[in-house]
C-alpha cells in the first residue's frame, strides 16, 4: 500500500512538472523593464479564499500602523474574489491594490505574463508571502519574480507543496518564519506578524465592522441564514439533512430561511427548495455582493454552513454560526478557540466528537484531509446543537 502511496505521488509530481513547464518559461522570456521602488514600499501577497482572507485581515492595521511599517507605501497583491471585502473595509492601510485570479494565472499564459510584466516592473523594499500553505506556481512563483531588498515568508506545509518544491521555493526567501505547531489560523498570524514587525501583537478574534457598510437588502423579520454549498464535495453536507433542519425551524422557531451562496450553488438551492416547500424560505443564491452577505450576516439569528468561508465572515461579525464539518485541517481552520469568545459550534462525527479533548491526536491525524464522511452527522444532532445553543442564549 505504500509503495502503490509512493506511485501515485511521483506520477502526479510528474504531471505537475510536465504541466506548468510552459508557464515558467513565461516566467523568463517575458520580463519587462525595471523601475525603481518607493522610497519605503511593501508589498503583501494574500491570494487565499475568503476565509483565510477574514482570519488575515485585521493585522494589515497592525502592520500598516507597525513602527517598521508606518512611513512605506502598501501594496496588497489579492485574490480577486475577495476584492469588494478588501477594497470596502481595508482601504484605510493599503495604498494600492493589484488583484489576480488564480485560475486565469495557472490557466492562461497570457494572463500569467500580463500580471507578471506588472509586477516585475516594480521594486519593493519588503515582500510578506502572508500565506501559511504556500504554492509553488502561484504566490512562491511572484515572490521569486518580484524585485525585493527583503522576502519574507511562511516557513510553509505541504498542503500545497510537493516537498521538492518547498526544497526550491525556500530559496526564494530571506527569511522563513517557523510555525509548524498546528494552531488556529488566525493565532498563526498574529505570531507571524509580531515576528515581522518585532512588537507584540495583542488582537484575539477577527473581526469585520459592518455598521457603515450599506446593502441592498433590508430583511424585517427574524431569521436564519443557510449556507448549502462547498468547495469540496467532502465538505458538503446533504441536502437532505438541511432539508430536516429547516422542518424543525418551520416548526419550531418560526423564523425565515435566507439561502445564501453563488451562482455555483444554484444546484443545491434548487434540490433544497424542491424537498421543503414551505414558505418560509428567502432565495438569495447568486443575487448579493460579499458586502450584502456580511450584513445580510451581521442581522441573523444563526447562521447554518458547511467548511467554507462564509462560517468565518459569520464568526467575524458575531454571528451565532453552526459548521458542518467533516474534519479536514482539525485545529487550524475549526474548532474556533474559546479564548475568541466567539460562538462558533463546530459538528463533526462522531469518531471526532467522542476525542475532541484529545486535541494534539486530532490536529496530527487530520492535518491535511479528513476522509471521515460528513453525512456521519445526523439531521438529528445538529437539531439537539442548535436548541442547546439557542437556549443557552436565552438565559
Amino acid at each position: 500500500m505504500r509503495f502503490l502511496t509512493w506511485v501515485k505521488r511521483f506520477i502526479l509530481g510528474t504531471i505537475d512538472i510536465l504541466r506548468y513547464i510552459p508557464l515558467k518559461l513565461t516566467d523568463y522570456l517575458f520580463r519587462g523593464r525595471k523601475i525603481s521602488s518607493d522610497h519605503y514600499s511593501l508589498i503583501i501577497i494574500k491570494l487565499d479564499e475568503i476565509g483565510d482572507y477574514i482570519l488575515f485581515r485585521n493585522f494589515l492595521e497592525i502592520i500598516a500602523n507597525s513602527n517598521r511599517f508606518k512611513a512605506y507605501n502598501i501594496t496588497l497583491c489579492g485574490n480577486v474574489i475577495w476584492k469588494e471585502i478588501a477594497e470596502k473595509v481595508d482601504y484605510e492601510y493599503i495604498n494600492n491594490f493589484v488583484w489576480l485570479n488564480k485560475n486565469r494565472y495557472v490557466n492562461s499564459i497570457l494572463y500569467r505574463n500580463k500580471i507578471n510584466r506588472m509586477l516585475y516592473k516594480k521594486k519593493f523594499n519588503v515582500i510578506i508571502n502572508a500565506s501559511f500553505s504556500r504554492s509553488f506556481y502561484l504566490d512562491d512563483a511572484i515572490v521569486k519574480l518580484i524585485n525585493a531588498d527583503k522576502k519574507i515568508g511562511f516557513s510553509t506545509d505541504l498542503s500545497n507543496l510537493f516537498f521538492w518544491q518547498k526544497l526550491i521555493s525556500d530559496k526564494y526567501y530571506d527569511c522563513l518564519i517557523e510555525t509548524n505547531k498546528i494552531v488556529f489560523e488566525f493565532y498563526k498570524n498574529r505570531f507571524f506578524v509580531s515576528k515581522i514587525i518585532d512588537e507584540e501583537v495583542k488582537i484575539y478574534k477577527p473581526s469585520i465592522d459592518y455598521n457603515n457598510l450599506k446593502s441592498n437588502y433590508r430583511i424585517d423579520q427574524e431569521y436564519i441564514a443557510f449556507y448549502l454549498g462547498g468547495r469540496k464535495d467532502y465538505k458538503r453536507w446533504n441536502i437532505e439533512n438541511f432539508v430536516k433542519v429547516a422542518e424543525y425551524i418551520f416548526q419550531n422557531l418560526h423564523c425565515k430561511i435566507v439561502l445564501l451562496g453563488s451562482y455555483n450553488d444554484l444546484e443545491y438551492s434548487n434540490k433544497f427548495k424542491s424537498l421543503f416547500k414551505q414558505s418560509i424560505i428567502i432565495d438569495l443564491i447568486d443575487k448579493t455582493s460579499l458586502i450584502d452577505v456580511i450584513k445580510i450576516l451581521s442581522g441573523a439569528k444563526f447562521l447554518l454552513c458547511n467548511d467554507s468561508g462564509i462560517a468565518h465572515i459569520s464568526a467575524a461579525v458575531g454571528t451565532l454560526t453552526v459548521v458542518i464539518l467533516n474534519g479536514t485541517h482539525f485545529g487550524r481552520f475549526f474548532p474556533y478557540p474559546i479564548e475568541t469568545r466567539l460562538d462558533v459550534n463546530s459538528i463533526y462525527p462522531i469518531h471526532i466528537k467522542s476525542s475532541i479533548k484529545e486535541f494534539s491526536y486530532l490536529s496530527n491525524k487530520y492535518k491535511y484531509r479528513s476522509t471521515l464522511d460528513i453525512n456521519l452527522i445526523k439531521a438529528e444532532t445538529v437539531i439537539y446543537e442548535i436548541d442547546n445553543l439557542l437556549n443557552v442564549q436565552r438565559k
